[in-house]
């Protein structure tokens, strides 16, 4: 059973780190509800941001911490919004 847990844990890790590689350098994977990321919030705090739906980008890619949404789809600095 121990050998079991080992082995799916293992997969699960190896999936992640997949996973994490389908998206660009300055985004990560995401598979939960996520705040809204785009430049049309980027100025709002980030209780306000969390409120609105997630920006839908496929394969479910978010942008990274100090990133947002572009209108041409690229995750950018806030200043470049």
């Amino acid at each position: 059973m121990k050998q079991l847990y080992i082995a799916t844990v293992f997969l699960m890790l190896v999936f992640a780190a997949f996973s994490d590689a389908k998206c660009p350098s300055n985004e990560h994977l995401v598979t939960r509800l996520c705040c809204n990321k785009s430049c049309e919030v980027a100025n709002l705090p980030k209780n306000k941001r969390c409120k609105w739906p997630c920006a839908k980008v496929a394969p479910q890619c978010h942008c990274n911490r100090t990133f947002f949404r572009h209108k041409n789809g690229n995750c950018v600095p806030k200043a470049q919004c």
